[in-house]
């Protein structure tokens, strides 16, 4: 810093005088808005180590004596080309124009040209001496005078935004050229002809294993770079094997017939996620081994039905330990496995049909409108970016995926000088993130150019550009509102969740605190939270259920510590009020309202399950709240493990169990009407349509939809089925999703949208993932088209938002979203 002032002054006895500049700081969005910041302001060029050729610029804002209660406030900049440092005319004076990496641009202008012409001839030895690293000389002086560009404001911007573009194209190069080494990194796959498959011990195991059944097929494997099946043995026996030693345990072994070798041997169970396709009469299952997963497939000539059948058996056995032959439905459950054949016919036709309707109204640009069998396609949408997400073999095409990888990709950059409206669309998208599960890639790829890219300064060093990506995985630029719901509980997680039926508010169990979320605009909006949830005693506890009650004026909860108690909070008030006890010997796990629409009344009655019992409960009894004549019990030798429950628009009531079996009574104090024989895997919810015509089992793997209709008013509700028990449909994730999530699926509470309109769709999560089906559709047998959205974390919780199936509420750990849909718009 001497040696700048020697040069300056001329003088060395001047060395020691302490030299500093006075002006005004003026804040530049655009040419057009220039504002003041600091009406009085000293500016030093400061070296903070004499040793390095690094200088500062140090604005401090001067306060008078009117202003002694503000605060200090000062700007510190590192002098490079990075602050674009040029001179301008502002109110027809001389003025320094320069760009804050991730503020805005300022305009530095003295009390005079004189002032101004010392100030500039310091910044440029300092950017002198910081470029070339070596102390300035009076040699150097042609170097750096008049080396500061004049432009007027509007050409500095103009300039500066295309340095800017110029900046965005190499990123994007270096973001395609990332991308496309990620499509050339293959997936590992476990495939015979790159690896080696030893199952060892098989030819020891010939004396204590014995076959149940055998047949031929060829086997494939599927191939997901190129998204189709590949032959990997056109001639193979399959045998289903049985341990002498383990009665219940089946083996899958598949041998090529030419060469005898093995080529795949493995215990049957549940993560093989089982499907069979009836049309082709081939049998497809998922499986994983260390790191390597992939998915096969056997496409048979013969015994196709043999197998399927004896399939299910040993994966029943397996599941239930038991055997098969004491099974009094066993049709039942063989038909499970069965998938509808849908006629190539009656596809062509649809498709015909939706093309022409597509061709009008690309015409007509209008919005798409289908019948019941065929409604309108819905797909999430975002402030920025929306698409369609539906699955089906038949849409991956080549041509395609060659048009995907061909599109450029786009990244959103945030500056701190963006207006409010874009802040707003940014945090709004800040913890969500879309994908386009059918290609792979993520919603960064596909975003437009339009979508709102920020300011970007032009630097050489990637650390000094401030880059923020909307919606990955939690952009934290802006505060969230809902962060101080968060902050009350930092080591509690989101649990529960609540979707009000009578008013626009959610709520949502985070430990023993109660958030109050409003979902009736475009976004989840956070109002406030009900602190310490404890009991009439002042004890708090953790709600371990959570149900709205009379018209959403209410809540109840359970307590895991007070197992026959029922808590009663008043939403107004934010504190409980009353508490219900039932039987002291008859515990309640969950709770239930008395009908499927009672919670949009102000009924005061509803229902309580344990794994033996099924009761109404009335808070106006006195002591005892259980309704004795409205009970239900199992002995308890029965071992009914109830686990889930669900009520119809009339009062009826359809139950799950840990072991999959599926009762449904016309009355709660009489025994079931139907009883719908479990697969073996446990039921974590339940739902029905209000008329009781469609049951909707949560399994962990997959959905069970269930139609228990007879016609003429009648359903398994209110008549037995009998013989007449129909074929249960599974909905389950297709194998593109299965290799996604390396096999690892655990579905959440699955439900219908309720209200108005009748059930239109089903919606439930697995993961990071909400995905919905169109419950036409599933009617009608189309199982393996479903949209499905992407979150920032696991997601705990989803349901609609009353009277429509177009808005889900998601609860994740740390957040609660509002995700809309929209519909297609076609144009020419």
């Amino acid at each position: 810093m001497e040696r700048i002032k020697d040069f300056f002054l001329g003088k060395e006895e001047n060395k020691e005088e302490n030299y500093s500049f006075t002006g005004k700081l003026y804040k530049v969005r655009s040419a057009k808005q220039i504002n003041i910041k600091y009406n009085y302001c000293r500016c030093d060029v400061l070296q903070p180590d004499e040793s390095q050729f690094h200088y500062r610029l140090e604005i401090n804002k001067i306060i008078d004596e009117n202003q002694s209660g503000q605060r200090n406030k000062k700007k510190s900049l590192s002098i490079d080309r990075i602050l674009s440092l040029s001179e301008t005319d502002y109110k027809k004076e001389i003025t320094f124009i320069f760009r804050v990496p991730g503020d805005s641009s300022y305009l530095l202008q003295f009390t005079n040209e004189t002032v101004h012409n010392d100030f500039a001839l310091y910044l440029q030895i300092a950017l002198y001496e910081t470029e070339q690293q070596q102390e300035f000389d009076h040699k150097s002086k042609d170097q750096i005078l008049d080396s500061l560009p004049k432009v007027t404001i509007e050409q500095y911007f103009r300039e500066y935004e295309e340095k800017r573009m110029k900046l965005r194209k190499k990123l994007q190069q270096k973001q395609n050229q990332r991308q496309k080494q990620k499509h050339k990194i293959k997936q590992p796959q476990f495939t015979p002809q790159k690896y080696s498959i030893k199952f060892k011990g098989i030819e020891k195991r010939k004396n204590i294993y014995y076959s149940v059944n055998e047949s031929s097929a060829s086997l494939f494997l599927w191939d997901e770079q190129k998204r189709q099946w590949k032959l990997s043995v056109e001639k193979c026996q399959v045998i289903l094997q049985r341990s002498q030693s383990q009665a219940y345990e089946t083996f899958l072994l598949i041998n090529d017939l030419k060469t005898k070798e093995t080529k795949f041997y493995s215990r049957i169970n549940n993560s093989f996620h089982p499907k069979f396709n009836e049309s082709n009469r081939s049998f497809f299952w998922f499986y994983k081994a260390g790191e390597f997963t992939t998915i096969w497939l056997l496409n048979f000539e013969q015994g196709f039905e043999e197998f399927r059948d004896c399939f299910t058996k040993s994966l029943w056995e397996h599941l239930n330990q038991s055997s098969f032959k004491k099974v009094k439905n066993q049709e039942y459950i063989l038909k499970t496995h069965k998938n509808v054949q849908l006629k190539q016919t009656k596809i062509a036709k649809r498709d015909e049909t939706e093309n022409e309707k597509e061709k009008e109204n690309e015409s007509e640009s209008e919005i798409e409108s289908e019948s019941e069998s065929e409604q309108e396609e819905m797909v999430w949408s975002s402030s920025e970016t929306s698409f369609e997400e539906t699955y089906t073999d038949e849409i991956i095409e080549n041509e395609n995926e060659k048009k995907q990888k061909e599109e450029e990709s786009y990244i959103n950059i945030d500056d701190e000088d963006t207006s409010e409206n874009e802040q707003n669309i940014e945090s709004e998208e800040a913890n969500e993130i879309e994908i386009n599960i059918l290609y792979g890639t993520s919603s960064e790829e596909e975003t437009s150019p339009e979508s709102g890219l920020g300011s970007l300064e032009e630097s050489s060093e990637e650390e000094r550009t401030n880059l923020k990506r909307t919606g990955i995985y939690g952009n934290q630029s802006d505060l969230d509102p809902q962060e101080e719901f968060v902050k009350t509980s930092k080591h509690e997680t989101n649990k529960h969740l609540a979707v009000g039926t009578n008013s626009d508010r959610s709520f949502v169990l985070r430990g023993n605190r109660m958030g109050v979320f409003k979902h009736g605009g475009n976004t989840a909006e956070y109002l406030h939270t009900i602190q310490g949830i404890s009991d009439l005693e002042g004890n708090d506890f953790v709600p371990s259920k959570l149900m709205l009650h009379q018209q959403d004026t209410s809540a109840l909860f359970l307590n895991p510590k007070a197992q026959n108690t029922v808590f009663k909070m008043d939403i107004e008030r934010g504190e409980v009020v009353e508490s219900y006890l039932g039987n002291k010997d008859i515990p309640i796990n969950t709770i239930f309202p008395e009908t499927k629409v009672s919670q949009t009344t102000n009924s005061i009655m509803f229902g309580g399950l344990n794994p033996n019992s099924i009761f109404l409960i009335d808070p106006r009894l006195s002591k005892n709240k259980i309704v004795e004549t409205q009970k239900f019990q199992y002995k308890p030798t029965t071992r009914a493990n109830l686990s889930s429950i669900c009520t119809t628009k009339d009062g009826c009531i359809g139950t799950g169990s840990k072991t999959g079996e599926i009762r449904l009574f016309s009355e709660i104090n009489k025994r079931a009407k139907t009883l719908l024989p479990g697969f073996g895997d446990p039921i974590s919810a339940m739902d029905v349509t209000e008329d009781g015509k469609w049951v909707l089992a949560t399994c962990k793997d997959y959905l069970l939809v269930v139609n228990t209709d007879l016609g003429n008013g009648k359903n398994g509700f209110k008549v037995r089925l009998g013989k007449k028990k129909p074929r249960p449909t599974r909905l389950q994730l297709e194998k593109h999703h299965l290799l996604l999530f390396k096999g690892k699926v655990n579905f959440t509470a699955a439900h219908f949208n309720t209200g108005k309109g009748g059930e239109k769709s089903i919606v439930t999560s697995t993961g990071n993932f909400v995905i919905t089906w169109n419950f036409a559709k599933v009617k009608n047998g189309i199982l393996n088209r479903y949209e499905i959205k992407k979150f920032s974390d696991r997601v705990v919780r989803d349901d609609f938002v009353h009277n429509t199936d177009q808005a889900v509420v998601v609860a994740l750990p740390n957040g609660v979203h509002l995700k809309k849909k929209k519909s297609r718009i076609y144009k020419k």
